[in-house]
């Protein structure tokens, strides 16, 4: 009797487990879809309000890392791992944040790379660049 049990409270959490991973990776790969609208009264309002906080939009390293890889990510049309560097110019308060992608999970290989400047105060996207 006691087998019966502990082979179904085995099998509820292998299915809770396999139930959970499905929901995460398919949060993942799910498109996102923007509905058109107008936009005016924010940017009405964006004019009329603009604050830039003490450390900018911009904050950290870790903030722009992110930032950045996202928009190296969307220009190259890959979506894999790699090797993410991130430079900052105080004097100019910019973030150079490099991204070289890994060819080879198995091996490190590196291949293939990107590069973004982003302005630490308004967060605007200076450029965003790749490499041969």
């Amino acid at each position: 009797m006691k087998k019966k049990l502990w082979f179904y409270i085995c099998m509820a959490q292998a299915l809770l487990i396999i139930l959970t991973v499905t929901i995460f990776l398919w949060k993942q790969i799910a498109p996102v879809k923007a509905k058109e609208t107008d936009l005016q009264n924010y940017i009405d309002l964006a004019e009329q309000y603009y604050y830039v906080p003490e450390k900018g939009y911009i904050p950290d390293a870790k903030t722009a890392a992110k930032i950045g890889e996202s928009l190296i990510d969307s220009l190259s049309g890959e979506h894999r791992a790699g090797k993410v560097t991130v430079e900052y110019d105080a004097e100019n308060r910019v973030w150079h944040i490099r991204k070289v992608y890994w060819h080879n999970p198995l091996v490190v290989v590196f291949g293939g790379a990107g590069g973004t400047l982003l302005e630490q105060d308004s967060g605007r996207i200076l450029i965003v660049y790749l490499e041969a």
